[in-house]
């Protein structure tokens, strides 16, 4: 891609579609399946009801996500076991261990 070339609203979401699409060719081989879901926040939603909803369905999410409502979302208790990617936020606390 061109630093030229404007990036698609949807550069995310199509490129987790791209990789199920691509692991499900193997995956049906070896008797998995995948699926994924997008669940969006408008800018004035509740990132926490969103991602307490979504923990109550799986414990894998990749956050698109501003720095502090990633970290808001580590801090819930239905967090405390689940796998949380950060797909875009640059902030140094993201990636600070205890």
């Amino acid at each position: 891609m061109s630093n030229l070339d404007p990036l698609p609203d949807d550069l995310g979401t199509a490129g987790a579609e791209l990789a199920l699409s691509d692991n499900l060719t193997t995956a049906k081989f070896l008797g998995h399946t995948y699926e994924l879901t997008v669940l969006t926040v408008p800018e004035d939603g509740n990132w926490l009801d969103t991602a307490r909803r979504a923990l109550s369905q799986t414990s894998f999410l990749i956050l698109d996500a501003p720095a502090q409502a990633q970290l808001a979302v580590a801090d819930l208790p239905e967090a405390a076991d689940a796998i949380l990617l950060n797909a875009s936020a640059r902030h140094r606390d993201l990636r600070h261990t205890a």
